[in-house]
Protein backbone atom coordinates (compact mmCIF):
# COMPACT_ATOMS: atom_id res chain seq x y z
CA UNK A 1 0.00 0.00 0.00
CA UNK A 2 1.22 3.49 -0.79
CA UNK A 3 2.23 5.74 2.07
CA UNK A 4 0.19 8.65 3.29
CA UNK A 5 2.10 11.06 1.04
CA UNK A 6 0.85 9.30 -2.07
CA UNK A 7 -2.67 9.22 -0.72
CA UNK A 8 -2.91 12.94 -0.03
CA UNK A 9 -1.29 13.85 -3.37
CA UNK A 10 -3.89 11.79 -5.19
CA UNK A 11 -6.65 13.45 -3.16
CA UNK A 12 -5.31 16.89 -4.04
CA UNK A 13 -5.27 16.24 -7.77
CA UNK A 14 -8.71 14.68 -7.61
CA UNK A 15 -10.06 17.38 -5.30
CA UNK A 16 -10.13 20.45 -7.52
CA UNK A 17 -13.89 20.52 -6.91
CA UNK A 18 -15.79 18.08 -4.83
CA UNK A 19 -18.44 19.92 -2.83
CA UNK A 20 -20.61 22.96 -2.87
CA UNK A 21 -22.90 24.84 -0.52
CA UNK A 22 -26.06 22.77 -0.16
CA UNK A 23 -29.24 23.37 1.79
CA UNK A 24 -30.12 19.65 1.67
CA UNK A 25 -27.34 17.86 3.60
CA UNK A 26 -26.22 14.45 2.43
CA UNK A 27 -26.35 13.22 6.01
CA UNK A 28 -30.02 14.12 6.41
CA UNK A 29 -32.21 11.13 7.27
CA UNK A 30 -35.45 10.45 5.42
CA UNK A 31 -38.61 11.43 7.30
CA UNK A 32 -40.02 8.70 9.51
CA UNK A 33 -43.26 7.04 8.39
CA UNK A 34 -46.26 8.72 9.97
CA UNK A 35 -49.26 7.35 8.11
CA UNK A 36 -51.69 4.56 8.77
CA UNK A 37 -50.84 0.92 8.29
CA UNK A 38 -51.56 0.90 4.56
CA UNK A 39 -50.07 4.28 3.58
CA UNK A 40 -47.23 4.37 1.05
CA UNK A 41 -45.23 7.59 0.66
CA UNK A 42 -42.43 8.18 -1.84
CA UNK A 43 -40.06 11.16 -1.84
CA UNK A 44 -36.48 12.36 -1.84
CA UNK A 45 -34.07 15.01 -3.05
CA UNK A 46 -31.29 15.52 -5.56
CA UNK A 47 -28.39 17.91 -6.11
CA UNK A 48 -26.96 18.50 -9.60
CA UNK A 49 -23.72 20.38 -10.17
CA UNK A 50 -21.94 21.56 -13.32
CA UNK A 51 -18.53 22.95 -12.43
CA UNK A 52 -15.43 24.35 -14.10
CA UNK A 53 -12.14 24.51 -12.20
CA UNK A 54 -8.88 26.08 -13.34
CA UNK A 55 -5.54 25.53 -11.61
CA UNK A 56 -3.31 28.60 -11.68
CA UNK A 57 0.20 27.23 -11.19
CA UNK A 58 2.37 24.21 -11.77
CA UNK A 59 2.26 21.79 -8.83
CA UNK A 60 3.74 18.33 -8.25
CA UNK A 61 5.02 18.41 -11.81
CA UNK A 62 1.56 19.07 -13.30
CA UNK A 63 1.04 22.14 -15.49
CA UNK A 64 -2.05 24.38 -15.05
CA UNK A 65 -5.20 22.85 -16.52
CA UNK A 66 -8.98 23.19 -16.64
CA UNK A 67 -11.47 20.57 -15.47
CA UNK A 68 -15.14 20.71 -16.51
CA UNK A 69 -17.28 18.07 -14.83
CA UNK A 70 -20.80 17.12 -13.79
CA UNK A 71 -21.91 15.70 -10.44
CA UNK A 72 -25.07 14.04 -9.20
CA UNK A 73 -24.48 14.49 -5.51
CA UNK A 74 -26.75 12.72 -4.63
CA UNK A 75 -30.16 11.46 -5.72
CA UNK A 76 -31.62 10.25 -2.42
CA UNK A 77 -35.04 8.62 -2.19
CA UNK A 78 -37.25 6.93 0.37
CA UNK A 79 -40.32 4.72 0.21
CA UNK A 80 -42.25 4.70 3.48
CA UNK A 81 -44.62 1.75 3.85
CA UNK A 82 -47.02 2.02 6.74
CA UNK A 83 -45.89 3.34 10.11
CA UNK A 84 -42.86 1.20 10.79
CA UNK A 85 -40.92 0.43 7.60
CA UNK A 86 -39.10 2.27 4.83
CA UNK A 87 -36.73 1.58 1.95
CA UNK A 88 -33.98 4.15 1.34
CA UNK A 89 -31.52 4.61 -1.49
CA UNK A 90 -29.03 6.95 -3.07
CA UNK A 91 -27.38 7.28 -6.48
CA UNK A 92 -24.22 9.29 -7.00
CA UNK A 93 -22.10 10.40 -9.96
CA UNK A 94 -18.70 12.09 -9.85
CA UNK A 95 -15.16 11.74 -11.15
CA UNK A 96 -13.62 8.38 -10.23
CA UNK A 97 -10.13 9.05 -11.64
CA UNK A 98 -7.70 11.86 -10.90
CA UNK A 99 -7.55 14.61 -13.53
CA UNK A 100 -4.21 16.24 -14.41
CA UNK A 101 -4.82 17.80 -17.83
CA UNK A 102 -7.51 19.96 -19.41
CA UNK A 103 -10.63 17.92 -20.05
CA UNK A 104 -14.42 17.96 -20.10
CA UNK A 105 -16.60 15.34 -18.41
CA UNK A 106 -13.67 12.94 -18.06
CA UNK A 107 -13.79 9.89 -15.77
CA UNK A 108 -17.41 10.31 -14.63
CA UNK A 109 -18.74 7.27 -12.78
CA UNK A 110 -22.34 6.51 -11.76
CA UNK A 111 -22.99 4.19 -8.84
CA UNK A 112 -25.36 3.13 -6.07
CA UNK A 113 -24.24 4.94 -2.94
CA UNK A 114 -26.89 3.63 -0.52
CA UNK A 115 -29.63 0.99 -0.50
CA UNK A 116 -31.04 -0.09 2.84
CA UNK A 117 -34.20 -0.82 4.82
CA UNK A 118 -35.24 0.84 8.08
CA UNK A 119 -37.59 -0.35 10.82
CA UNK A 120 -39.00 2.38 13.11
CA UNK A 121 -39.87 1.43 16.68
CA UNK A 122 -39.97 4.90 18.20
CA UNK A 123 -37.66 6.06 19.75
CA UNK A 124 -35.43 3.40 18.11
CA UNK A 125 -34.49 2.83 14.47
CA UNK A 126 -32.88 -0.32 13.07
CA UNK A 127 -31.52 -0.44 9.55
CA UNK A 128 -29.35 -2.54 7.28
CA UNK A 129 -28.07 -2.87 3.73
CA UNK A 130 -25.65 -0.64 1.86
CA UNK A 131 -25.23 2.27 4.26
CA UNK A 132 -23.33 5.53 4.70
CA UNK A 133 -22.03 5.29 8.29
CA UNK A 134 -22.06 8.46 10.38
CA UNK A 135 -18.66 9.89 11.24
CA UNK A 136 -18.20 13.65 11.20
CA UNK A 137 -20.13 16.24 9.21
CA UNK A 138 -17.57 18.72 7.87
CA UNK A 139 -17.37 16.70 4.63
CA UNK A 140 -21.06 17.52 4.16
CA UNK A 141 -21.97 20.84 5.75
CA UNK A 142 -18.80 22.96 5.50
CA UNK A 143 -19.70 25.96 3.30
CA UNK A 144 -18.15 27.06 0.04
CA UNK A 145 -16.98 25.61 -3.23
CA UNK A 146 -13.96 23.86 -1.69
CA UNK A 147 -14.69 23.92 2.04
CA UNK A 148 -15.20 20.16 2.33
CA UNK A 149 -12.17 19.03 0.30
CA UNK A 150 -9.83 17.84 3.07
CA UNK A 151 -12.60 16.67 5.41
CA UNK A 152 -13.77 14.20 2.75
CA UNK A 153 -10.68 12.15 3.65
CA UNK A 154 -12.51 10.64 6.63
CA UNK A 155 -16.01 10.31 5.17
CA UNK A 156 -17.21 6.69 5.30
CA UNK A 157 -19.20 5.61 2.24
CA UNK A 158 -20.52 2.50 0.50
CA UNK A 159 -20.46 -0.01 3.34
CA UNK A 160 -22.50 -3.17 3.83
CA UNK A 161 -23.75 -3.12 7.38
CA UNK A 162 -26.40 -2.67 10.01
CA UNK A 163 -27.15 0.10 12.47
CA UNK A 164 -29.26 1.05 15.45
CA UNK A 165 -30.16 4.58 16.53
CA UNK A 166 -31.90 6.04 19.55
CA UNK A 167 -33.68 9.35 18.91
CA UNK A 168 -34.25 11.61 21.93
CA UNK A 169 -36.74 14.48 21.45
CA UNK A 170 -37.63 17.14 24.00
CA UNK A 171 -38.99 20.69 23.49
CA UNK A 172 -36.42 22.16 25.91
CA UNK A 173 -33.46 19.78 25.72
CA UNK A 174 -33.55 19.44 21.95
CA UNK A 175 -33.12 16.58 19.52
CA UNK A 176 -30.26 14.11 19.91
CA UNK A 177 -29.38 10.84 18.20
CA UNK A 178 -27.10 8.12 19.57
CA UNK A 179 -26.15 5.60 16.87
CA UNK A 180 -24.09 2.43 16.52
CA UNK A 181 -23.20 1.05 13.10
CA UNK A 182 -21.11 -1.96 12.12
CA UNK A 183 -20.08 -2.71 8.56
CA UNK A 184 -17.52 -3.87 6.01
CA UNK A 185 -16.58 -2.72 2.50
CA UNK A 186 -19.10 -3.36 -0.26
CA UNK A 187 -17.80 -6.11 -2.56
CA UNK A 188 -21.24 -7.01 -3.96
CA UNK A 189 -22.38 -6.14 -7.52
CA UNK A 190 -23.67 -2.86 -6.00
CA UNK A 191 -20.05 -1.68 -5.82
CA UNK A 192 -19.86 -1.62 -9.62
CA UNK A 193 -19.98 1.66 -11.55
CA UNK A 194 -21.26 2.75 -14.94
CA UNK A 195 -19.45 4.86 -17.56
CA UNK A 196 -15.92 5.31 -16.20
CA UNK A 197 -14.81 2.02 -14.61
CA UNK A 198 -11.17 2.14 -13.45
CA UNK A 199 -9.36 -0.88 -12.08
CA UNK A 200 -8.02 -0.70 -8.54
CA UNK A 201 -4.50 -1.12 -9.95
CA UNK A 202 -4.79 1.91 -12.27
CA UNK A 203 -2.42 4.72 -11.17
CA UNK A 204 -5.13 7.40 -11.42
CA UNK A 205 -7.92 5.50 -9.65
CA UNK A 206 -10.00 7.26 -6.98
CA UNK A 207 -12.78 4.69 -6.81
CA UNK A 208 -12.45 1.29 -8.53
CA UNK A 209 -15.25 -0.05 -10.70
CA UNK A 210 -15.71 -3.12 -8.50
CA UNK A 211 -14.11 -3.80 -5.14
CA UNK A 212 -13.24 -7.40 -4.24
CA UNK A 213 -12.19 -9.05 -1.02
CA UNK A 214 -8.82 -9.88 -2.56
CA UNK A 215 -8.11 -6.15 -3.02
CA UNK A 216 -7.53 -5.77 0.72
CA UNK A 217 -7.66 -2.46 2.57
CA UNK A 218 -8.98 -1.44 5.99
CA UNK A 219 -12.60 -2.36 6.50
CA UNK A 220 -12.49 -4.98 3.74
CA UNK A 221 -12.88 -7.86 6.17
CA UNK A 222 -16.27 -9.29 5.23
CA UNK A 223 -17.15 -9.56 8.92
CA UNK A 224 -19.46 -7.37 10.98
CA UNK A 225 -18.15 -5.95 14.28
CA UNK A 226 -14.60 -5.79 12.89
CA UNK A 227 -15.50 -2.26 11.83
CA UNK A 228 -17.89 0.11 13.58
CA UNK A 229 -18.83 3.69 14.48
CA UNK A 230 -20.43 5.12 17.62
CA UNK A 231 -21.80 8.64 17.19
CA UNK A 232 -23.84 11.26 19.03
CA UNK A 233 -25.25 14.33 17.35
CA UNK A 234 -27.91 16.85 18.23
CA UNK A 235 -29.30 20.37 18.18
CA UNK A 236 -32.53 22.41 18.41
CA UNK A 237 -31.87 23.10 22.11
CA UNK A 238 -34.26 25.74 23.44
CA UNK A 239 -31.61 27.87 25.16
CA UNK A 240 -29.03 27.37 22.37
CA UNK A 241 -30.97 28.38 19.30
CA UNK A 242 -29.13 27.59 16.07
CA UNK A 243 -26.54 25.37 17.80
CA UNK A 244 -25.76 21.78 16.77
CA UNK A 245 -22.94 19.33 17.46
CA UNK A 246 -21.57 15.91 16.53
CA UNK A 247 -19.19 13.49 18.24
CA UNK A 248 -17.98 10.15 16.90
CA UNK A 249 -15.56 7.23 17.20
CA UNK A 250 -14.70 4.77 14.43
CA UNK A 251 -12.65 1.61 13.97
CA UNK A 252 -11.75 -0.30 10.80
CA UNK A 253 -9.61 -3.43 10.96
CA UNK A 254 -7.06 -4.34 8.34
CA UNK A 255 -7.88 -7.07 5.84
CA UNK A 256 -6.51 -10.60 5.99
CA UNK A 257 -5.06 -10.11 2.52
CA UNK A 258 -3.17 -6.89 3.22
CA UNK A 259 -2.55 -7.21 6.94
CA UNK A 260 -2.94 -3.45 7.38
CA UNK A 261 -2.83 -1.98 10.90
CA UNK A 262 -6.21 -1.14 12.43
CA UNK A 263 -7.51 2.38 11.80
CA UNK A 264 -9.09 4.19 14.73
CA UNK A 265 -10.51 7.68 14.70
CA UNK A 266 -12.31 10.36 16.69
CA UNK A 267 -14.27 13.39 15.53
CA UNK A 268 -16.05 16.32 17.20
CA UNK A 269 -17.71 19.30 15.60
CA UNK A 270 -20.04 22.23 16.25
CA UNK A 271 -21.87 24.84 14.23
CA UNK A 272 -23.98 27.75 15.42
CA UNK A 273 -26.21 30.04 13.39
CA UNK A 274 -26.45 33.61 14.70
CA UNK A 275 -28.80 36.31 13.39
CA UNK A 276 -26.86 39.56 12.98
CA UNK A 277 -29.69 41.63 11.54
CA UNK A 278 -33.19 40.78 10.32
CA UNK A 279 -31.66 39.89 6.95
CA UNK A 280 -28.12 38.72 7.69
CA UNK A 281 -27.09 35.54 9.56
CA UNK A 282 -23.63 34.25 10.42
CA UNK A 283 -22.76 30.58 10.96
CA UNK A 284 -19.34 29.58 12.31
CA UNK A 285 -18.45 25.89 11.93
CA UNK A 286 -15.59 23.95 13.48
CA UNK A 287 -14.67 20.26 13.35
CA UNK A 288 -11.64 18.30 14.58
CA UNK A 289 -10.88 14.75 13.46
CA UNK A 290 -8.04 12.37 14.27
CA UNK A 291 -7.17 9.01 12.75
CA UNK A 292 -4.50 6.56 13.87
CA UNK A 293 -3.21 4.51 10.93
CA UNK A 294 -5.50 6.29 8.42
CA UNK A 295 -6.40 4.03 5.53
CA UNK A 296 -4.21 1.31 7.04
CA UNK A 297 -1.02 3.39 6.65
CA UNK A 298 1.13 3.40 9.80
CA UNK A 299 1.09 6.87 11.36
CA UNK A 300 -1.60 9.40 12.15
CA UNK A 301 -3.41 12.36 10.59
CA UNK A 302 -5.36 15.23 12.16
CA UNK A 303 -7.85 17.58 10.54
CA UNK A 304 -8.95 20.92 11.95
CA UNK A 305 -11.58 22.40 9.65
CA UNK A 306 -13.21 25.78 10.16
CA UNK A 307 -15.73 27.76 8.18
CA UNK A 308 -17.67 31.00 8.44
CA UNK A 309 -20.82 31.40 6.35
CA UNK A 310 -22.87 34.56 5.88
CA UNK A 311 -26.40 34.70 4.49
CA UNK A 312 -26.67 38.27 3.25
CA UNK A 313 -30.28 38.27 2.08
CA UNK A 314 -31.72 38.71 -1.41
CA UNK A 315 -30.26 35.32 -2.38
CA UNK A 316 -26.60 36.15 -1.65
CA UNK A 317 -24.25 34.07 0.52
CA UNK A 318 -20.51 34.21 1.11
CA UNK A 319 -18.13 31.97 3.03
CA UNK A 320 -14.59 31.61 4.28
CA UNK A 321 -13.09 28.18 5.02
CA UNK A 322 -9.85 26.44 5.84
CA UNK A 323 -8.31 23.19 7.05
CA UNK A 324 -5.05 22.28 8.76
CA UNK A 325 -3.98 18.66 8.23
CA UNK A 326 -0.84 17.51 10.11
CA UNK A 327 0.36 14.18 8.69
CA UNK A 328 2.81 11.71 10.22
CA UNK A 329 3.68 8.86 7.87
CA UNK A 330 5.75 6.15 9.58
CA UNK A 331 6.23 4.14 6.38
CA UNK A 332 8.67 6.64 4.82
CA UNK A 333 9.04 8.10 7.54
CA UNK A 334 7.99 11.74 7.13
CA UNK A 335 5.98 14.46 8.84
CA UNK A 336 4.46 17.61 7.36
CA UNK A 337 1.37 19.82 7.65
CA UNK A 338 -1.01 20.35 4.74
CA UNK A 339 -3.35 23.30 4.65
CA UNK A 340 -6.24 24.71 2.63
CA UNK A 341 -7.79 28.19 2.73
CA UNK A 342 -10.40 29.71 0.47
CA UNK A 343 -13.50 31.80 -0.01
CA UNK A 344 -16.68 31.60 -2.08
CA UNK A 345 -19.59 33.78 -3.14
CA UNK A 346 -22.94 32.30 -4.16
CA UNK A 347 -26.23 33.59 -5.50
CA UNK A 348 -29.56 31.78 -5.41
CA UNK A 349 -30.88 32.30 -8.94
CA UNK A 350 -34.14 30.70 -7.85
CA UNK A 351 -34.85 33.76 -5.70
CA UNK A 352 -34.86 35.86 -8.84
CA UNK A 353 -36.49 33.45 -11.29
CA UNK A 354 -38.91 31.24 -9.36
CA UNK A 355 -41.79 33.73 -9.66
CA UNK A 356 -41.54 33.52 -13.45
CA UNK A 357 -40.63 29.83 -13.78
CA UNK A 358 -41.53 27.79 -10.71
CA UNK A 359 -39.23 24.84 -11.41
CA UNK A 360 -36.18 27.12 -11.38
CA UNK A 361 -36.48 27.38 -7.59
CA UNK A 362 -33.30 25.68 -6.35
CA UNK A 363 -31.01 26.94 -9.12
CA UNK A 364 -27.82 28.60 -7.92
CA UNK A 365 -24.42 29.84 -9.05
CA UNK A 366 -21.22 29.94 -7.01
CA UNK A 367 -17.63 31.08 -7.56
CA UNK A 368 -14.66 30.35 -5.34
CA UNK A 369 -10.93 30.24 -4.81
CA UNK A 370 -8.66 27.98 -2.78
CA UNK A 371 -4.99 27.82 -1.94
CA UNK A 372 -3.79 24.43 -0.75
CA UNK A 373 -0.48 22.91 0.21
CA UNK A 374 -0.27 19.12 0.05
CA UNK A 375 2.91 17.19 0.84
CA UNK A 376 4.94 20.42 0.38
CA UNK A 377 3.46 21.25 -3.04
CA UNK A 378 1.27 24.35 -3.35
CA UNK A 379 -1.68 24.77 -5.69
CA UNK A 380 -4.06 27.66 -6.41
CA UNK A 381 -7.46 26.96 -7.98
CA UNK A 382 -10.43 29.06 -9.05
CA UNK A 383 -13.81 27.67 -10.00
CA UNK A 384 -17.42 28.41 -10.83
CA UNK A 385 -20.42 26.12 -10.53
CA UNK A 386 -24.03 26.07 -11.64
CA UNK A 387 -26.07 23.89 -9.30
CA UNK A 388 -29.66 22.79 -8.88
CA UNK A 389 -31.31 21.09 -5.92
CA UNK A 390 -34.86 19.92 -5.42
CA UNK A 391 -37.02 17.82 -3.17
CA UNK A 392 -39.68 15.56 -4.56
Amino acid sequence: MAGATGVVLACAMAGLAQAQTRSIPRSEASPAPSGDGGDVVFGGSYFLNLQLDRTLNKSAGVRPFSNLFFELDDLNWYLNIGQYFSLNGGIKMDQVRTVSKSSAFRAEGLRVDELYATVYLDPFRFYGGKIHPRFGKAWDIMPGLYGTDFAEDYELEEKIGIGAAFDFRDPLLGRHTLAFETFFEDTTPLSNSLFSRPRITDPDVIRPRRLRRSDGGVGNTGTLFDNFTVTLDGGRIADLRGFSYNIGYEQRRGSKVGGEPTERGFVAGINWEFPITRRITMTPLLEFAYQHNPGGVAGHTKWLTAGLAFELGMGWTTSLYGTLRPVKDKTIPDSYTDHLIGFSVAYDLGTLLKREVRWLNGLGIEAGYKHERVARDSLNTVGVSLNYERRF
